[in-house]
């Protein structure tokens, strides 16, 4: 991240001209961001350690490695959920040796917390841009009228939120659910005296 102020160099006028063409400035802070941890969870309760009073100890058995994806099209899913699994139970779906994917047949699940790391690298990363255009307009020697457009994510970028990570939430396991907002403009004037 880094932010910036500019003094437009337009040179200094004097009269009516100075009223439209000095005191312009260009400001703003720009956000390049690797994506946050995504927190993988199970609520299946395979491991037999259910607890109310803490953090869920459970996890899901991960058959691949996590493959990300781009959301607009893939669904909305950031990531492949057929790379875990948590039924140790329903043996009426394939086993998972045979057809490894998301709710395949995994009865060793029962009675274990799986290798599966507790979080995996990484979300959607942040890239955004939010810039100021201000022009200050000198009334007299202590007075000045200040008018400032704000673009706020300028270029309009879809940025994402983490993807739901519990795979006990079936079908929006692996879904990005949220988004950070999109281009919004304010304009402000303000009057020093």
């Amino acid at each position: 991240m880094f932010s910036y102020v500019w003094d437009l160099p337009i040179p200094r006028y004097r009269g009516f001209k100075e009223k439209v063409f000095n005191g312009w400035q260009l400001s703003g802070i720009t956000t390049f961001q690797s994506g946050f941890p995504i927190r993988i969870t199970s609520s299946a309760d395979n491991e037999l350690m259910n607890s109310f009073d803490f953090e869920l100890p459970g996890e899901p058995l991960q058959l691949a490695p996590l493959h990300t994806q781009d959301p607009r099209k893939n669904g909305g899913y950031y990531f492949d959920q057929n790379s875990f699994t948590e039924n140790a139970s329903d043996n009426s779906v394939a086993p998972c040796t045979t057809n490894p994917g998301f709710g395949c047949y995994a009865p060793g699940l029962f009675g274990i917390i799986p290798p599966t790391k507790r979080t995996q690298c990484c979300g959607p990363g942040i890239n955004n841009f939010d810039v100021t255009i201000l022009k200050r307009t000198n009334i007299s020697e202590f007075k000045y009228v200040e008018f400032r457009t704000d673009f706020f994510n300028l270029f309009n970028h879809t940025q994402f939120t983490n993807p739901d990570g519990n795979s006990s939430d079936g079908t929006d396991f692996g879904r990005v659910k949220r988004v950070r907002d999109p281009r919004l403009v304010q304009f402000a004037i303000k009057f020093y005296f």
